[in-house]
């Protein structure tokens, strides 16, 4: 090629899956990103040709795209000595996208099931954390004390079977949660005046 000779050729890519297309609204320029090669990706100014590049990565489509590939000097440095250019032309599809569901909704457990094992560590890591924020008030801090408070927690915690239902009524006072401060303030009968 010499140093002011353009080369055109059109060219058919390898199966690939159009993954952008994006518009440069200052000069008004697509650019379509593949998969594929080149990879560069493709250009164009027509909107058609956009549109149909848009409608092949909704559809996810494996396609093969034909193309102009140019080749023209540039003339203002010496690096790089060419540019180089592809342009959409169309796209030809070789696969049709295969539907990512396939009817079955899929139910996963919100968390694993513990082994026996791993629920006595995690009964012990709390009755452990309990044991410490107890410290302050405890006689005797020694490690020993402690160790003996936290084994009772994780004991405790590690025993007590699940109810078998959750009901409003299982919460002490038989309330769901705690009063709040815009709760009504419970009834009180006249013997429970403390004057």
């Amino acid at each position: 090629m010499s140093t002011t000779e353009v080369t055109r050729d059109k060219r058919t890519s390898a199966p690939l899956h159009i993954t952008g297309v994006e518009l440069n609204e200052n000069n008004g320029w697509y650019r379509i990103t593949t998969d594929g090669v080149p990879k560069e990706g493709f250009q164009t100014r027509k909107q058609d040709i956009a549109e149909i590049a848009v409608a092949f990565k909704q559809s996810g489509a494996l396609i093969a795209v034909s193309y102009t590939h140019v080749e023209k000097p540039n003339t203002n440095s010496d690096w790089p000595k060419t540019y180089v250019d592809d342009y959409f032309d169309s796209a030809e599809v070789v696969e049709e996208a295969k539907p990512a569901d396939d009817g079955i909704t899929r139910v996963r457990p919100s968390a694993p099931e513990k082994t026996p094992q791993e629920a006595w560590r995690i009964a012990l890591a709390v009755g452990s954390e309990r044991a410490v924020q107890s410290l302050p008030y405890l006689e005797d801090k020694e490690f020993a004390s402690q160790w003996a408070l936290a084994y009772e927690w994780a004991q405790h915690i590690f025993l007590t079977p699940p109810p078998t239902e959750l009901r409003p009524s299982a919460a002490p006072g038989g309330r769901a949660s705690a009063p709040g401060a815009y709760d009504e303030p419970p009834p009180h009968a006249d013997d429970d005046i403390p004057f």
